[in-house]
C-alpha cells in the first residue's frame, strides 16, 4: 500500500473518529444539560479520582464531604465541594468551610450551550468560599518559607525546620546583606500575586480568575494567646495584566469598632507590588503579644487610625511608602531619659511620613504630639539601622524646628534634636540637643562610651520653670523632687551641667553649677518662703549643695527676716538622701521666734510670752528631713540664737535686761545661757526646756548680790541684812514654758558668810566671816481637798555656825499663806523650838509652839516689851493665836528660869494683843507664875497682870532686883500701850538677902531689936506704885514694910541707860513713930503726914548708867528733925 492510501485511510479514520466522538459529545452534553436542568448532579463516582488530583501535593491536604454539579438559571455549571477540610502538613494554617463554589466558563460551554464553546471561554476557574473558618498558628510561621521556591537571586537553607535564609545580591558590588525582618513575608506576599513568579503555589493560583472568601472568620494563635476577626471579605482577582488582593474587614457597626481596608495590587507590567491599607481603631496589643521564645513585648495598647501605602519589589524590600497615622490616648512601654517610669502615656499624636528606601530614612513631613500635658510639635528624620538578623535594632531621628509646649506654656522652640532610639531595650539616646528654652538657649551634647552615656548642658539666661520642665520628670536625679516642689521663681543665669547615664538609665557623677538671682523658693514646701534670694546650686557626687548669698524670708503678718546665708545640701540617693539646710538670719528676736514656730519645732507655737522678748537676734538654723518624708516626724530642727541687747518685759515698769544670750534648739530640746540685769544686778543664767507636752522648763540663775541690791529687790529684807559684803546665789526654777506664772519648782542656796544678819526683835546677830548658808526649795502640790488646785510647798534651811533653822511653808497658788512649819529652830539662846502655824482664808493664823529652852536675858535687857516700829511682819496675816503647848525652860536674868510654859498669845499686825500664859519658877511646881496681857481694844486700854508665888524669883528672872527671894506677888498695870503704862505691884512676905545698901542703911539708923539680923530681912509687904513712859519708869511710891519698921523710896529709872536714882527714908519704929500723924493739929505737923513716921532716916540710892556701882547714901541729921522739918534734909 502506497503512503498515500496510508495517507487517505488514516485521515478518513480520523475523520469517522472524530464524526463519532463528536456525535457522542453532542449525545452526552444533551444527556447531561437534561439531567442538569432537573437538579444537581451527584459525582460520588469521580470523587477520589478528583481529589487524588487535588492532593497531588506534599504541603496540604483537602477532604470533603460531597462533590456535586449544578446549573445555574443563567447556565452556568458549577462545582459545589461541601464540608471542606483544607489544613498544610506543617499545622500553619487549616481552613473549615460548609460550601466551595468553582466555576469554569470550559466547563460551562462545554456541558452547557456547545453555540459558545470555540467563541470563547479560558481555563481558569472563578472560586467563591463560603463562611471558611480559617485557623493560623504563628507558632508555625517560621516554616512559610518552605513554601516558597528560591530564585536566581537567592537561596534557602532549612535547618531542623527553622529557616535560616540569607539573600545575597550584588549591587555596585557591594557586599552581601541579609533580610530585612519583614522581608520573608511580604516575598511571599509578592509572589502569590506576580504572575512571573516560578513556584507551585503560583502555578495553582494560575487556575483561577477570581478567589473569594465571603464572611470569612480567621483565628490566629500565637504564643498561648488567641485573636479571632469575624465577617472578613477577602477577594482575589487575576487577570493576564494583574492580580489583587482586597481584604475588607467591617467598620461600618459603631465608630469605634475595629476596621480595616486592605487593597494589595500587582501589575505584569511592574516588578512592585502596592500595598495599601486604609485602618480605624486598631490597638496593636491585640495582635503583639509578649513572649520570650521571640522576644516579643507589649507595644502600645491605645488605637490607631491612619492610611498606609506602600510598594515592595520582588525581593519583598519596600521601596516607597507613606504614612499617615492618628494615635488615641493609650500606654507603650519605653523608657525616656527624663520619664520617671518606663511608661509613655500618650494623650494624642499625628504623624505624617514619607519612607526612602535608598537611605532607608522615613522622612517626617508633620509630628504632633500630646502627652501629659506636653505639646510636641516638629518635623524630622527617622533613619533606620538593620541588625544581622534583618530586624530594625535601633533608628537615628533626627527632628527640626522642634517646639514643646507645658499646659500651653512654651518650654522648647526652634531646636534641633538629634537621639538614637534602641528597640532591643527601649532606651532613648540623646545624640544633641540645641535651640532656644523660654528666653534662654540650650545646649545638650551627648558622648556614647561603653556602658554609659554622658552628658553636657549649657544653659543660659533661663528660669525656674525652664530648669522645672528640663528635670522634672527625672526620676534617678535627686534634686528633681525637691526643686520642682519648692523652687518657684529665679533668673537662671548660666547653668552648666554635666551627667552620666548607665545603660539601667541610672544618673551618675553629676556635676551642676546653676547660678542664680531673684529667686522665690522654699527649702523645705510648710517652711516660710525665701524671696530675693541670690546664690548658686551646686551638684557634686551625688550631693546637691545649694548656698545663697543674700535674701529675706518672710513670715506671716508682714513680718521678714533678712538671710545672711543659706546653705543647704541633699545626700544620697533613693530611699537613703537626706536634705540638709543651713540658715543664717538676722531679725528682731520675735521674728525669729515665729520662724521657730512656723517651722513647727515640736510644741514652740504654744509658748505665749513671746510678745514678752524684745531684741534684736542671729539665728543659725540646720534643718533635715529624708526625701521623700513620710510624716513630720522625720523633721530634724537645730537652731542657734544669739540675742543681743534684748529685755523681757515683766511689766510696764519694769524688764529683765539681757545683754546677750544663747539660746540653743536641739533634739526636742532648748538650751540657754548668758547674761541677764535686773534692776541693776546682774546674774549669769542658763536653761533647758524639754518640748514635751508640759514645756518643763528647768532656770538657773547664779548671780552675787549686795544688802542693798537686796533692800532694792524686797525692801522687806531692809532691816535684817546689812555689811558691804555679797552673798553667792544660786536659783534653780522648774516652770512650763508656756506660762511663765506656774513655778513647778524652785531652789535657792545662798552663802551668808560676808554679809551681816540680823533680827532685831529677837535682838540676834550674825556678823561677817561667820559661816552662815540658806537653802529653801519650793515645789508645787496637790492641794488636800481639790487634787485638780495646787499649793506651793516651801521647804527653807538656815545652817550657820551659831543658828540652825528647818521647816516649810505652805502657800496658796497666789502665795497666800496657809501653814509655816518649823522643824527645829537652835541657836545659843534657843534650842528644839518648834513651832505650826496653821492660816485659814481670812487670814487667822493658828500657831502651836513648843521648845527645850529659850534665854531671853538679853531680850530683857534692851527692851521686855515690842515697841509699835517692831512689828513682827508675817505676810497675809491679819490674826494670830500662838498656842504655846510647851516651853520646857525660859531663862531669864541671873540664870533664874521658868519652866513647863503653856498657854496662848494673840498677835494683831504684829502686836500683841492677848496673851495668857503660865508656868513654874525653877522647876519647882509650887512656884507658879501667870501672866495676863490684854492689848488695847477700841476705848480700853492696855492691861498687864502678873501672878506668882515667887515674887523674889520673878524680880530676879527680869532682872529688877536680885536680892529679893519668896513672897506672893500681884501686879497689875494699864495704859494706852505696853511702853506707856501705870501700875501697882505689892509681893507679900518678901525675903531680902545680902543687900549692901540695905545693910548699910540698917547700920546707920542704929540697932534695932525686931531686926537681929540685918543680912537677912524679911519684909510683910512691898508695895509699888510705877508709871512707864517709854524707856522712863517712874516709881511714885515704893514702901517695904517689915515688922516694926518701914523703907518708902521714889524716883525714876531709864531703861536704855540704866541710869536711876530713888529717894526715900527709913522709919526703924513705924508703928509708933506713925501714930504721931494721927495726933490732931501738931500730929502731921510733927510727922510730915498721916503715915509719915515722926522720926525717920532720909536715905539716897543711885546709879550713872549700866554696869557702874549703886551709890547708896544716908542723912543721919534728917532724923532728929520733925516730919514737916525733914523735907529740908531729903536728897531732891
Amino acid at each position: 500500500m502506497s503512503v498515500k492510501s496510508i495517507f487517505k485511510f488514516l485521515l478518513y479514520s480520523i475523520i469517522i473518529l472524530f464524526i463519532i466522538v463528536v456525535i457522542a459529545l453532542l449525545g452526552a452534553n444533551t444527556w447531561l444539560n437534561s439531567k442538569l436542568d432537573r437538579g444537581n448532579l451527584d459525582l460520588s463516582l469521580i470523587k477520589s479520582y478528583v481529589f487524588d488530583i487535588l492532593n497531588d501535593s506534599d504541603l496540604y491536604s483537602i477532604e470533603a464531604d460531597a462533590l456535586e454539579m449544578s446549573k445555574t438559571p443563567e447556565g452556568q455549571v458549577l462545582l459545589y465541594f461541601k464540608n471542606v477540610n483544607f489544613y498544610d502538613h506543617k499545622n500553619i494554617m487549616s481552613i473549615e468551610t460548609p460550601t466551595v463554589i468553582i466555576e469554569n466558563q470550559i466547563i460551562t460551554y462545554a456541558l452547557g450551550s456547545l453555540s459558545n464553546l470555540f467563541t470563547g471561554g479560558h481555563l481558569k476557574s472563578d472560586v467563591s468560599v463560603i463562611r471558611p473558618r480559617i485557623n493560623i498558628n504563628l507558632d508555625k510561621s517560621q516554616v512559610i518559607e518552605s513554601l516558597m521556591v528560591a530564585d536566581d537571586k537567592g537561596e534557602q537553607v532549612i535547618e531542623g525546620g527553622q529557616i535560616s535564609q540569607s539573600i545575597s545580591f550584588d549591587i555596585e558590588n557591594e557586599l552581601p546583606v541579609k533580610d530585612h525582618f519583614y522581608q520573608i513575608y511580604f516575598r511571599y506576599l509578592h509572589s502569590l500575586l506576580s504572575s512571573k513568579s516560578d513556584n507551585e503555589l503560583n502555578s495553582f493560583l494560575n487556575l483561577f480568575s477570581s478567589l473569594a472568601l465571603k464572611d470569612a472568620t480567621i483565628g490566629i494563635s500565637s504564643f498561648e494567646n488567641n485573636i479571632n476577626f469575624n465577617n472578613l471579605q477577602i477577594n482575589f482577582l487575576s487577570d493576564d495584566q494583574s492580580r489583587n488582593l482586597v481584604v475588607t474587614y467591617p467598620m461600618n457597626k459603631t465608630e469605634d469598632e475595629l476596621g480595616v481596608g486592605i487593597s494589595i495590587n500587582n501589575n505584569s507590567d511592574s516588578a512592585l507590588t502596592n500595598i495599601d491599607i486604609t485602618f480605624k481603631n486598631l490597638i496593636p496589643d491585640n495582635f503583639i503579644y509578649p513572649s520570650e521564645k521571640i522576644g516579643l513585648n507589649t507595644f502600645y495598647n491605645g488605637a490607631l487610625s491612619g492610611r498606609l501605602n506602600a510598594n515592595i519589589n520582588n525581593l519583598g524590600r519596600i521601596t516607597d511608602s507613606t504614612l499617615d497615622l492618628n494615635v488615641s490616648q493609650g500606654a507603650m512601654k519605653i523608657s525616656l531619659p527624663y520619664s520617671k517610669t518606663d511608661i509613655l502615656e500618650i494623650e494624642d499624636a499625628y504623624i505624617s511620613s514619607a519612607y526612602n528606601s535608598a537611605d532607608q530614612a522615613f522622612n517626617i513631613n508633620e509630628l504632633v504630639l500630646e502627652q501629659d500635658g506636653y505639646n510636641v510639635k516638629s518635623k524630622g528624620a527617622l533613619y533606620l539601622n538593620y541588625n544581622e538578623l534583618g530586624n530594625v535594632f535601633e533608628i537615628d531621628t533626627t527632628l527640626t524646628n522642634l517646639t514643646i509646649e507645658k499646659d500651653k506654656n512654651s518650654i522648647i522652640e526652634n531646636s534641633d534634636l538629634n537621639l538614637n532610639i534602641n528597640l532591643n531595650n527601649g532606651n532613648i539616646i540623646f545624640g544633641e540637643f540645641s535651640g532656644q528654652m523660654g528666653e534662654g538657649e540650650i545646649l545638650i551634647t551627648n558622648t556614647q562610651r561603653i556602658d554609659y552615656q554622658e552628658y553636657k548642658l549649657l544653659l543660659s539666661n533661663a528660669n525656674a520653670i525652664d530648669i522645672k520642665s528640663l528635670i522634672n520628670n527625672i526620676d534617678s536625679l535627686n534634686f528633681a523632687q525637691w526643686f520642682e516642689s519648692n523652687v518657684n521663681e529665679a533668673k537662671i543665669n548660666e547653668v552648666l551641667w554635666s551627667f552620666k547615664i548607665l545603660d539601667s538609665g541610672e544618673f551618675i557623677d553629676s556635676d551642676l553649677s546653676m547660678d542664680f538671682e531673684n529667686s522665690s523658693f522654699y527649702y523645705y514646701d510648710t517652711h516660710p518662703p525665701i524671696n530675693n534670694a541670690t546664690g548658686n546650686i551646686g551638684i557634686k557626687d551625688q550631693s546637691i549643695i545649694i548656698e545663697l548669698s543674700k535674701g529675706e524670708m518672710n513670715l506671716d503678718d508682714d513680718q521678714s527676716i533678712d538671710i545672711n546665708s543659706i546653705k543647704g545640701s541633699i545626700l544620697g540617693k533613693g530611699k537613703d538622701q537626706i536634705a540638709n539646710f543651713s540658715l543664717e538670719l538676722d531679725s528682731d528676736i520675735n521674728n525669729l521666734w515665729s520662724y521657730l514656730e512656723i517651722v513647727q519645732f515640736n510644741n514652740l507655737d504654744i509658748i505665749n510670752q513671746k510678745e514678752q522678748l524684745k531684741g534684736q537676734a542671729s539665728i543659725n538654723s540646720v534643718i533635715k528631713f529624708p526625701i521623700p518624708m513620710d510624716s513630720s516626724k522625720d523633721l530634724e530642727i537645730e537652731a542657734n540664737i544669739l540675742v543681743e541687747e534684748g529685755r523681757y518685759i515683766l511689766s510696764e515698769q519694769d524688764s529683765l535686761i539681757i545683754p546677750n544670750a544663747k539660746i540653743d534648739f536641739r533634739d526636742n530640746t532648748i538650751k540657754t545661757n548668758g547674761e541677764l540685769n535686773y534692776k541693776g544686778i546682774a546674774s549669769k543664767f542658763t536653761t533647758i526646756t524639754s518640748l514635751d507636752a508640759d514645756l518643763s522648763t528647768e532656770i538657773n540663775l547664779s548671780t552675787s548680790v549686795s544688802p542693798t541690791e537686796i533692800n532694792i529687790l524686797q525692801p522687806f529684807f531692809g532691816e535684817f541684812i546689812g555689811g558691804f559684803g555679797r552673798v553667792p546665789t544660786d536659783i534653780k526654777i522648774v516652770i512650763p514654758l508656756n506660762d511663765l506664772d506656774n513655778i513647778e519648782k524652785m531652789e535657792l542656796r545662798a552663802n551668808l558668810t560676808d554679809i551681816i544678819t540680823q533680827y532685831p526683835s529677837l535682838n540676834w546677830r550674825k556678823g561677817v566671816n561667820e559661816r552662815a548658808e540658806l537653802t529653801s526649795i519650793l515645789t508645787k502640790v496637790p492641794t488636800e481637798d481639790d487634787i485638780e488646785k495646787t499649793d506651793y510647798n516651801i521647804k527653807f534651811l538656815y545652817d550657820s555656825d551659831s543658828v540652825f533653822l528647818d521647816g516649810y511653808f505652805l502657800a496658796t497658788s497666789d502665795f497666800k499663806a496657809k501653814n509655816l512649819i518649823v522643824t527645829n529652830f537652835s541657836s545659843p539662846k534657843v534650842q528644839g523650838l518648834k513651832f505650826d502655824v496653821q492660816i485659814d482664808t481670812e487670814g487667822v493664823g493658828n500657831v502651836y509652839l513648843e521648845a527645850s529652852k529659850i534665854d531671853i536675858s538679853s531680850f530683857i535687857d534692851s527692851d521686855i516689851f515690842m515697841r509699835s516700829n517692831q512689828n513682827i511682819p508675817i505676810p497675809n496675816l491679819n490674826n494670830i493665836n500662838l498656842n504655846v503647848l510647851e516651853i520646857d525652860k525660859v531663862i531669864g536674868k541671873n540664870g533664874e528660869d521658868i519652866s513647863s510654859i503653856n498657854g496662848r498669845i494673840n498677835l494683831n499686825d504684829g502686836k500683841i494683843k492677848e496673851m495668857d500664859l503660865a508656868g513654874n519658877f525653877n522647876q519647882n511646881k509650887d512656884t507658879l507664875i501667870q501672866i495676863v496681857y490684854r492689848g488695847a481694844d477700841s476705848d480700853l486700854p492696855v492691861d498687864l497682870g502678873v501672878t506668882t508665888d515667887d515674887g523674889g524669883a520673878f524680880l530676879r528672872f527680869m532682872g529688877i532686883y536680885n536680892q529679893a527671894q519668896e513672897g506672893y506677888m500681884q501686879l497689875r498695870a494699864t495704859g494706852r500701850n505696853i511702853n506707856n503704862m501705870t501700875g501697882q505691884m505689892g509681893i507679900e512676905d518678901i525675903l531680902v538677902s545680902d543687900d549692901a545698901n540695905l545693910v548699910k542703911i540698917f547700920a546707920e539708923s542704929g540697932p534695932n531689936p525686931n531686926r537681929p539680923d540685918i543680912y537677912n530681912v524679911r519684909f510683910k509687904l512691898l508695895k509699888t506704885e510705877f508709871q512707864i513712859e517709854d524707856e522712863l519708869i517712874y516709881v511714885n511710891d515704893m514702901q517695904l514694910f517689915g515688922p516694926s519698921d518701914r523703907l518708902k523710896l521714889q524716883g525714876k529709872s531709864n531703861s536704855v541707860t540704866g541710869r536711876f536714882k530713888f529717894q526715900g527714908d527709913y522709919c526703924a519704929d513705924y508703928l509708933s513713930n506713925a501714930s504721931f500723924g494721927s495726933i490732931p493739929l501738931f500730929g502731921p505737923l510733927l510727922s510730915g503726914g498721916s503715915e509719915n513716921c515722926l522720926s525717920a532716916t532720909p536715905i539716897k540710892i543711885e546709879r550713872d548708867k549700866s554696869g557702874d556701882a549703886i551709890y547708896s547714901s544716908i542723912n543721919p541729921i534728917g532724923t532728929v528733925a520733925p516730919g514737916i522739918f525733914r523735907d529740908l534734909f531729903d536728897y531732891n
